[in-house]
């Protein structure tokens, strides 16, 4: 038998339905924010400082308005500093929209995105295959079930 969480992975527009009555009830986004604005940047500090290339995985991004404030709130403390992103995201329509959000922001030129359309087992699956030998500075996993 299937779990029934399973089956949100393989129907996007079921998880899509469920996902967004979550956000509109759960404080998570605005607790995530404060923490980006008070936390982060000194969290942070001694893996940027002097840094000119930030390594970042992350891991259910979801539609990437977390991520973006995350970087440009670093990037601020680092103006010089480059940040590659490795985006791990299975559903289609968030990596869609994050994909659109970057497009539509002005001033991203330090970031550069690649999009990973899978799961989280999927990508490490992925980056053992191909050996991959970059490391992260910063992995964060945001959204994450354990499916």
């Amino acid at each position: 038998m299937i779990s029934p969480l399973r089956s949100l992975l393989t129907d996007d527009s079921r998880y899509q339905k469920g996902y967004r009555p979550f956000l509109d009830r759960s404080t998570e986004i605005q607790r995530m924010q404060d923490f980006i604005d008070n936390q982060l940047p000194d969290i942070m500090s001694s893996t940027i400082n002097g840094k000119s290339n930030l390594n970042v995985i992350g891991v259910g991004s979801g539609s990437g308005e977390l991520d973006l404030k995350m970087f440009s709130t670093l990037h601020l403390r680092n103006p010089k500093m480059r940040v590659d992103t490795e985006v791990v995201e299975p559903s289609p329509q968030q990596l869609s929209e994050y994909a659109d959000l970057v497009s539509q922001t002005p001033d991203l030129d330090y970031i550069n995105v690649n999009w990973n359309e899978m799961t989280a087992e999927e990508f490490e699956a992925h980056w053992k295959q191909k050996k991959m030998t970059k490391k992260a500075d910063f992995i964060h996993m945001l959204q994450v079930g354990s499916l």
